[in-house]
């Protein structure tokens, strides 16, 4: 049994010298701690790195969130318990609902001792930026990165995906010190030769759907929602919200899927698809058809008044430009920026004049802005300060989601404390409900 045992080990040993395995390899520092290397394979094309990312559960990320801003938190905490309560169940929904996203940067490399640089070559299981996907709380995610070949000797490497740990809002994988199984020649020499046995590795395969979601009587695009869920599991595994366009993408693996799809003023729709017998890589087409929500003639009389109110306020802006109008030097109205009355979820026609705002704070990286949420005066004052910090809450939201900094962005809301103009006609106060932007700083 003991020299059964001893040749055992020997062959081991000289198997994974021949094929340079090295399972969970002994790293000296890392910059983050949800993400791992479970080993690292040499074969004769690529240094093949299997990694895993552990994403947090919500109340980890809610805390993690708060400890890098802690002046939102005190923002947070200052609102009253209703408002309050609103903006962290919105937040929690955002982190559920993947507030959070992952991919590999094309400019990666492994780095050894003596200054040699081996490039990033492709990666599986993970989409290489600018693409991405949202993760999940509290869930595990594995994939492979392929580097360039190690040169033989080199027995330490740093993996390195970005210059610093951290930058613009995005945490980097870099691990310092790795110790890799890749003798040099000489050593390799003094072994005597053995057959390599390669574990055959099962292919990974990547699915694409894509498509336009459209109205079913016009063949128009319609920005809507869709969730992926998994129907095995009932667990959802990805959703999007598309834009004007219609268009939508989503990278799977083969499995039963179900796709709900959503859109304001049409009849929600349902549709699976099961590719759980696809062997291989495929690309899908498939467009989703959305019925329109029938008219009605009949108007409740109490409700009335304020549906013709919310048509006066967009036809007068339907002609404006998309830009935001500025008030002063600092001070700019989102004049194309819609909530539903009394709501403050935002319309997806909005999402255009937003993107403007997106694109503003990305080309001024150092730009500060407070968000401010303005109404007029019909109705109870103290719902009407609630309904604006909403509104400027959500906005911010959207911008976060589109990549923004949250310390960037500050939020508030007026109510109706600080109309533009008197509140004695229709058209005046479609002039106090308002959503502004302040640049803080340049």
């Amino acid at each position: 049994m003991k020299r059964f045992t001893s040749l055992f080990s020997i062959l081991l040993v000289c198997q994974s010298l021949i094929a340079q395995i090295t399972m969970d390899p002994k790293v000296s520092r890392k910059s983050s701690y949800d993400t791992y290397v479970n080993k690292i394979l040499i074969d004769d094309n690529y240094t093949v790195v299997s990694m895993k990312y552990v994403s947090k559960s919500l109340q980890e990320q809610m805390e993690e969130y708060f400890r890098q801003n802690p002046e939102e938190k005190k923002q947070i905490d200052r609102l009253d318990s209703n408002t309050r309560r609103y903006v962290l169940d919105k937040m929690a929904r955002n982190f559920t609902q993947g507030g959070n996203t992952i991919s590999f940067q094309p400019n990666s490399y492994l780095l050894s001792k003596n200054g040699q640089r081996f490039k990033f070559v492709k990666a599986s299981s993970i989409p290489v930026s600018p693409e991405s996907i949202i993760v999940e709380a509290d869930k595990r995610y594995y994939f492979k990165i392929y580097f360039e070949k190690l040169a033989p000797g080199i027995e330490i490497v740093d993996i390195i995906e970005g210059e610093s740990a951290k930058s613009g809002g995005v945490s980097y994988w870099n691990f310092y010190g790795v110790e890799v199984n890749n003798p040099s020649e000489e050593s390799v020499k003094t072994i005597a030769p053995q057959p390599e046995i390669v574990a055959e590795e099962k292919p990974e395969i990547i699915i694409s759907l894509g498509g336009k979601v459209l109205d079913s009587e016009t063949n128009e695009p319609v920005a809507a929602k869709i969730v992926c869920v998994a129907k095995d599991s009932n667990v959802k595994f990805d959703s999007v919200v598309t834009s004007k366009s219609g268009k939508y993408e989503f990278i799977i693996s083969p499995d039963d899927y179900l796709y709900t799809v959503s859109a304001a003023g049409y009849e929600s729709s349902e549709e699976s698809f099961d590719l759980s017998f696809l062997k291989s890589n495929k690309t899908f087409t498939r467009d989703f058809y959305l019925t329109p929500l029938p008219m009605t003639s009949e108007v409740p009389p109490m409700i009335e008044e304020k549906i013709v109110e919310e048509e006066i306020e967009t036809v007068i802006e339907a002609e404006e430009s998309t830009s935001p109008v500025p008030i002063n030097e600092n001070t700019f109205r989102l004049n194309k920026v819609y909530f539903d009355l009394g709501q403050s979820s935002i319309l997806p026609e909005s999402y255009e004049q937003l993107e403007g705002l997106v694109s503003m704070m990305r080309d001024n990286a150092k730009m500060r802005i407070q968000v401010v949420g303005h109404t007029d005066n019909q109705g109870d004052s103290r719902l009407n300060k609630k309904l604006s910090v909403r509104r400027a809450f959500e906005v911010r939201q959207y911008l976060i989601g589109q990549g923004i900094d949250g310390k960037r962005i500050k939020f508030k809301g007026m109510g109706d404390s600080a109309p533009t103009t008197r509140n004695d006609t229709e058209e005046n106060r479609s002039n106090n409900r308002r959503v502004e932007f302040i640049i803080l700083d340049k």
